[in-house]
């Protein structure tokens, strides 16, 4: 290598180096941050030929450090079967009521698993929408209008901020 071209490459290392170091890196919170994003509902028919409402919530969340979401073999300790944190995102169901929202008691609760996704590269920061999928059979609802509230805990066991969806107009959901 000539000295020119030497010179030229140990500025542009030093260049590079130099404004790489400039760029700030953003920090967020190692308790995750959700808020609602989207929410769609359509009719369809199951395999067994039911009517079936098929809902899919959005929601954004954002976690410092990566720590979102559950592997298969996490069935052990405080993800045991029995335990609360089994599951790591939790949804409330409301119904519009006389004018009020009362919560629906449902036979099988709204509690999911979100899928474990490796974090890649040095910094961690979690930036993601998450879409759960909800099937309810035909006359679930005694009302039109709905709402959830939902959170979520990361692997160490912190819990979200509860975020919540707006009034959602069943009939208007379905007529998109």
């Amino acid at each position: 290598m000539n000295k020119k071209a030497f010179y030229l490459a140990f500025i542009l290392i030093l260049y590079t180096s130099t404004f790489n170091a400039c760029i700030e890196i953003e920090e967020y919170p190692e308790i995750p941050e959700i808020s609602f994003k989207d929410f769609s509902m359509t009719l369809t028919t199951d395999i067994l030929g039911n009517v079936v409402q098929k809902a899919k919530l959005t929601f954004h969340v954002v976690d410092g450090n990566g720590d979102i979401g559950l592997q298969d073999s996490d069935t052990i300790g405080v993800f045991s079967p029995d335990s609360i944190y089994y599951n790591d995102l939790f949804l409330t169901l409301f119904e519009k009521i006389d004018g009020e929202f009362v919560e629906k008691q449902l036979i099988v609760p709204h509690r999911y698993r979100i899928p474990y996704v490796e974090p890649q590269g040095q910094v961690k920061v979690l930036l993601a929408d998450i879409q759960i999928a909800i099937d309810y059979t035909k006359g679930t609802f005694k009302s039109d209008t709905i709402m959830y509230s939902f959170y979520l805990y990361d692997r160490a066991l912190n819990k979200s901020n509860v975020a919540e969806t707006p009034e959602l107009s069943i009939k208007e959901l379905l007529s998109k």
